[in-house]
């Protein structure tokens, strides 16, 4: 047998443990592709008015993109992709769930939480992909990559 030194077995481990970390990385990859996003919603806008009350969301094209946008406080503001990402490259687009905070996948079933994007209901894997929303406490919500 031969032996290995302690800095041997440290590299050896090290590589190991890149290796795994790197696979683990790319398969966590989000499958949806970011759209180009930047556009500014005026919430005193009628098209826009629902969002003005906490809890509800709309669906929104804008440009080349369809997000969801979500009013989850009185300041909080979340927005998503509304690709279902467990077949991406199918595009179906997440629909209104009977449930308040959850949209669903027609294709498929899956069921997402419109809270953080997460999936409630599988087969997706993956969640929304997010886009960022800044809110000026006033009348105006900036949403963007």
């Amino acid at each position: 047998m031969f032996k290995v030194s302690k800095i041997q077995f440290f590299l050896i481990i090290s590589a190991f443990i890149f290796i795994f970390t790197q696979c683990k990385k790319d398969s966590e990859e989000n499958p949806v592709d970011p759209t180009y996003v930047n556009f500014t919603l005026y919430l005193n806008d009628p098209e826009f008015q629902d969002l003005k009350i906490v809890g509800n969301y709309m669906f929104i094209r804008q440009g080349g993109a369809d997000v969801v946008v979500y009013r989850a406080t009185l300041d909080d503001f979340y927005v998503y992709d509304r690709l279902c990402t467990h077949e991406a490259d199918q595009s179906c687009l997440v629909q209104r769930d009977t449930n308040s905070v959850v949209v669903n996948c027609p294709c498929c079933d899956s069921k997402y939480i419109l809270v953080d994007g997460s999936v409630l209901d599988p087969p997706a894997i993956h969640p929304l992909r997010p886009y960022n929303a800044t809110y000026d406490g006033g009348d105006y919500v900036h949403i963007s990559n």
